[in-house]
């Protein structure tokens, strides 16, 4: 039967193989939610709905094109393999989609992969998940605005790149890249500790087609990080800088680098 405005998509205790490109407006079960009615995904017991990656090619989870659509309760891990999919959760031309109260492991560090990416969507909710051993990005709005992402925890633990893998030279715990009006708030990144692998807390890459402004980042926290955070231009333009960016109660403990490094930064409040 289709899932229409309103249902519930209720996962049960156990391992699930990867799903892999769920488009909502291709032919499949699902259908578009409202603000009234959205459409959830969610596990029974939080975190006992465990979608595993493999060494297949199939995407662990890829939502495409949906509105009003939350996902609550999920176990997302992948593996290294050299076959196997890239990033966890790709939430991809979404508009008004919660992602909450779930738990992400392993990107696949053979792959130019991450834990969560926004992608071409706006007006999203990224709230008290958990994030764990990744080593490029854990959370990703990429040509992205207007989302919230906030009371979530990460810790990459250090862990690193793999023998023949993906080399990516610093780990970030969220990185826009690009986009505008996004919120980022009341966020925990830490490290166990210090570690040789390079690490970020919070990011703005601001690569083209902008604008980059009018982020903001308010009562967040980095504990052993290289650097607390990182605002960066990437060319001469007004699209390529971060702009209007505003930075508030921010907290940076055992930085062995930089606590907060601005790159060619315009207008900055903080």
């Amino acid at each position: 039967a289709n899932c229409a405005a309103g249902c519930t998509v209720l996962l049960k205790d156990g391992t699930y193989a990867p799903q892999g490109v769920l488009d909502v407006t291709g032919a499949t079960a699902l259908r578009q939610g409202t603000a009234a009615q959205p459409v959830t995904i969610k596990a029974e017991n939080a975190r006992k709905a465990f979608i595993q990656g493999t060494t297949a090619s199939t995407q662990i989870l890829r939502l495409q094109n949906a509105q009003y659509y939350i996902i609550d309760g999920l176990r997302l891990e992948n593996i290294d393999s050299v076959t196997g999919s890239g990033s966890n959760l790709n939430i991809e031309n979404g508009v008004s989609v919660t992602v909450r109260n779930s738990l992400f492991r392993f990107n696949n560090r053979f792959k130019n992969s991450h834990l969560l990416i926004l992608e071409n969507g706006s007006n999203n909710l990224v709230e008290k998940n958990e994030f764990y051993s990744w080593h490029r990005k854990a959370v990703h709005p990429r040509k992205s605005h207007f989302n919230t992402i906030r009371s979530n925890y990460f810790n990459a633990r250090c862990a690193g790149n793999v023998t023949g893998g993906y080399v990516s030279t610093t780990s970030e715990d969220i990185s826009i890249y690009p986009g505008h009006d996004n919120l980022v708030e009341n966020n925990i990144a830490e490290n166990t500790t210090p570690c040789s692998f390079s690490s970020q807390g919070y990011n703005i890459d601001a690569t083209i087609p902008g604008p980059n402004d009018h982020n903001r980042f308010f009562g967040n926290i980095v504990l052993n990080h290289t650097w607390g955070a990182v605002f960066k231009a990437r060319g001469d333009t007004a699209d390529q800088m971060p702009q209007e960016t505003t930075v508030e109660n921010f907290v940076v403990l055992t930085a062995t680098k930089i606590g907060l490094w601005l790159k060619s930064v315009e207008n900055l409040t903080t």
